[in-house]
């Protein structure tokens, strides 16, 4: 399905993004494609804030679009090689320093982190079971979805291949917008 083109921002970094890129343990630093974030030639966030404040949710299910979906998709995806264990964690405790707040943050926000990817999932699973189950076309995609992360994310994560987890990763990204969208197309129909 092509995606329309959205609201175009400048290719320059960040400051917080260029002092990430300057660490020498991350090996790749790639931002979010902004055509996720557009949806029918519109920006996508606002789409579904109205889409939730159209739809009877529960409070607490409102409040995991955006930590757990919207934000993933505005999140980069970068690539980390770190030696050893000591090297990560020291890493993490200097990133504030040296990237201040907004560096951490965006560091933090990566796609490839698990607990991330496992919040769209759990995310998703909740809309599927609780939202979309009167059109049971959305609640089994998504459903499917979530099933397939999961049997990827089976064994440890942090010792899999880069390609394996950036193919998790993909896959969790697509769930997280389809979840968004069909949000969208489900306060349309209502």
């Amino acid at each position: 399905m092509p995606m329309e083109k959205g609201p175009q921002k400048s290719d320059r970094p960040g400051p917080e993004e260029w002092l990430l890129k300057q660490s020498r343990f991350i090996k790749e630093f790639n931002p979010p494609d902004p055509e996720l974030l557009v949806y029918e030639g519109l920006p996508l966030e606002p789409q579904v804030e109205k889409a939730a404040d159209s739809i009877l949710i529960a409070p607490s299910l409102k409040e995991k679009i955006a930590p757990h979906l919207i934000n993933y998709l505005k999140a980069p995806t970068i690539k980390v090689k770190f030696p050893d264990r000591y090297d990560e964690h020291v890493f993490e405790q200097d990133i504030e320093h040296d990237a201040g707040s907004l560096g951490a943050d965006l560091y933090r926000s990566n796609r490839l982190r698990e607990e991330n990817i496992k919040g769209v999932i759990n995310t998703a699973n909740l809309f599927a079971g609780t939202i979309f189950f009167p059109n049971p076309e959305m609640e089994d995609s998504i459903t499917e979805k979530v099933k397939d992360i999961l049997d990827l994310l089976r064994g440890k994560y942090e010792k899999k291949p880069f390609q394996e987890k950036l193919a998790i990763a993909e896959k969790a990204t697509i769930l997280a917008r389809e979840v968004c969208t069909s949000l969208v197309e489900f306060a349309r129909k209502g």
